[in-house]
């Protein structure tokens, strides 16, 4: 179905209080969400400078697009 939404929360991520996905899927469309720089065990910042953020940020997102590949058309 063209409309069909698909909704992929990772367990491989810290698992935040917040209600949403890491990734919807609309249309042959992943739209991500709420991916920073955080350890994927406590949620905590990997460091309060911005580079390692952004590149914990990258490898977050790399496992989230990963793991919903069997999703996307």
């Amino acid at each position: 179905m063209e409309n069909e939404r698909r909704y992929h929360f990772s367990k491989s991520l810290f698992q935040s209080s917040a209600p949403f996905s890491h990734i919807v899927i609309a249309g042959g469309l992943g739209q991500v969400s709420g991916i920073i720089g955080q350890r994927r065990d406590d949620g905590a910042l990997v460091a309060p400078d911005i580079g390692p953020q952004v590149q914990m940020m990258f490898e977050n997102l790399d496992l989230v697009l990963k793991e919903a590949g069997d999703l996307l058309p």
